[in-house]
C-alpha cells in the first residue's frame, strides 16, 4: 500500500471537521427547538411565525401541526447530529463506513434542501394570495418569489453537491480503504 498524499489527507481532515462542526450546529439547533417549544406554546402571540400565520384561513391548524411536530423533529435532528459527529470522527480515522455514511447523509440533506425550497416557494405563493385576495399585487410578484426561492435553494444545495463529489473522489475512497 502506498502512503496517502498530503492533499488527500488535508481533504479528508477538512471534510471530517466540516461534518463534525455541522453536527455540532445541528445539535444546538435541535436543543434550541426543544427549549423554544414551551414558551411558543404558552405565548404564541409573541412568536413571529404565529404572527405571520394569522392571515391564513387555516392558521390554527398549521400552528397546531407545527407544535405537534417540533419536539419529534428536534429529537430527530439531535440524533442525526450525534451520528454526523460520530461519523466525522470515524472518518478522521479513515473508516470506510464513515465515508459512505457521510456521503449518504449529504445526499439525503440535499433532498431535504430541495423539499424545503419547494415548500418555501409554495408558502410564498400562498402568502401572496392570502395578503392580496383581490389580486392587486404588482405583476410578476409571484414569479419573482419563485425565482428567489430557486436561487436560495441552489445556493444552499451547491455546497452539498460539492461535498458529496469530494467524498466520492478517488483519493478519498482510497484513503478509507486501508
Amino acid at each position: 500500500m502506498r502512503p496517502m498524499s498530503r492533499q488527500a489527507l488535508s481533504l479528508v481532515k477538512g471534510l471530517a471537521w466540516s461534518f463534525i462542526g455541522a453536527g455540532a450546529l445541528m445539535a444546538v439547533g435541535g436543543f434550541g427547538g426543544l427549549l423554544m417549544v414551551g414558551p411558543m406554546r404558552r405565548h404564541p402571540d409573541q412568536s413571529l411565525l404565529y404572527i405571520l400565520l394569522q392571515d391564513f384561513p387555516d392558521s390554527h391548524a398549521v400552528w397546531d401541526t407545527i407544535m405537534a411536530w417540533i419536539v419529534p423533529a428536534s429529537w430527530i435532528q439531535i440524533v442525526l447530529a450525534a451520528f454526523m459527529i460520530w461519523a466525522g470522527i470515524e472518518f478522521l480515522r479513515l473508516k470506510r463506513w464513515a465515508r459512505a455514511a457521510l456521503e449518504w447523509t449529504t445526499w439525503l440533506t440535499l433532498l431535504g434542501v430541495a423539499a424545503y425550497g419547494i415548500f418555501m416557494v409554495f408558502f410564498w405563493l400562498r402568502m401572496l394570495r392570502a395578503l392580496s385576495p383581490e389580486g392587486d399585487l404588482p405583476p410578476g410578484a409571484g414569479f419573482l418569489g419563485v425565482i428567489a426561492g430557486g436561487v436560495v435553494t441552489a445556493l444552499l444545495a451547491a455546497p452539498l453537491v460539492l461535498t458529496a463529489l469530494l467524498l466520492r473522489r478517488k483519493e478519498v475512497r482510497e484513503a478509507c480503504s486501508r
